[in-house]
């Protein structure tokens, strides 16, 4: 989407019938193979459209998944009249998929007994502690929800989140200072 322009898919939508009905859709693969050999697949989606009308604005920061980059800055959820970056907090949850699709997950995960309700008298675990523990990986697309089931998983369960950009950014940082020549995402590749 970010490198899509509304005017060229406004001119191909218009030139195949301007049929503006759209799917969202969201997959996660989970991998478990202790419970199964294949990958056990939990997807979620959502009906609207494709607005008639660009709107330019600033992505929410507080939450930046109503943003301007992503599909969410076209997308037109049936029964609303406006885009979902700009519905409010409330509705906007309404038609996030991924908040179904997380939920299903930690249902799943809930009922295999694979997931450890947080204690509410929590020390910081000593070095010991941690390799008792397994590790999960939680991999996306920017906006896909990694840091949102992170931050559930931290507050709701006993998990410990490690943010693997955190520690891109700062080999970045220590080859080529704040604002180096070459840029963040060449250097991530």
């Amino acid at each position: 989407m970010k490198d899509t322009a509304f005017k060229d898919a406004d001119l191909e939508l218009s030139m195949l019938g301007n049929d503006r009905r759209a799917i969202v859709r969201s997959d996660i693969l989970l991998y478990l193979p202790q419970i199964s050999s294949e990958p056990i697949h939990f997807y979620e989606e959502n009906q609207g459209r494709i607005t008639e009308l660009e709107t330019k604005f600033e992505t929410n920061p507080i939450y930046p998944w109503l943003d301007n980059t992503t599909f969410n800055k076209w997308f037109v959820p049936d029964s609303e009249t406006s885009i979902l970056s700009q519905l409010p907090i409330e509705k906007a949850n309404i038609y996030d998929f991924r908040k179904k699709l997380f939920d299903e997950l930690l249902n799943f995960l809930a009922d295999k007994n694979l997931l450890t309700l947080k204690p509410t008298d929590l020390k910081i675990p000593h070095q010991s502690q941690f390799e008792q523990h397994s590790c999960h990986f939680v991999t996306g697309l920017t906006c896909s929800g990694k840091t949102t089931i992170a931050t559930y998983l931290i507050e709701e369960y006993d998990f410990l989140h490690i943010e693997a950009s955190d520690f891109m950014h700062e080999i970045y940082r220590e080859n080529y200072g704040v604002e180096g020549i070459v840029e963040i995402g060449k250097f991530a590749k």
